[in-house]
């Protein structure tokens, strides 16, 4: 799956309160952003993304000419045994 068919499942999670029966899913927020000047975080930047018992989320962060980063996307993978 793409980021983009990630951030699609976990958004209609939330929207939609979806559940997946017998399945427990958890909340894991996005690291804090790194702000180096005054200028706005983009509105549409990932705050926190619902995973499966058995999924994790890696997270990829976007940085600016001015030094400020912040998390842009996500991947989530199965966690490791």
């Amino acid at each position: 799956m793409t980021d983009t068919a990630h951030k699609g499942r976990g958004f209609l999670h939330l929207a939609r309160g979806f559940m997946t029966e017998g399945k427990q899913k958890r909340t894991v927020f996005a690291p804090q952003p790194i702000l180096i000047s005054s200028l706005a975080l983009p509105a549409n930047r990932v705050i926190s993304v619902e995973v499966d018992d058995n999924e994790d989320v890696e997270w990829m962060w976007t940085s600016l000419p001015e030094g400020t980063k912040y998390i842009s996307g996500y991947t989530i993978v199965k966690k490791a045994d």
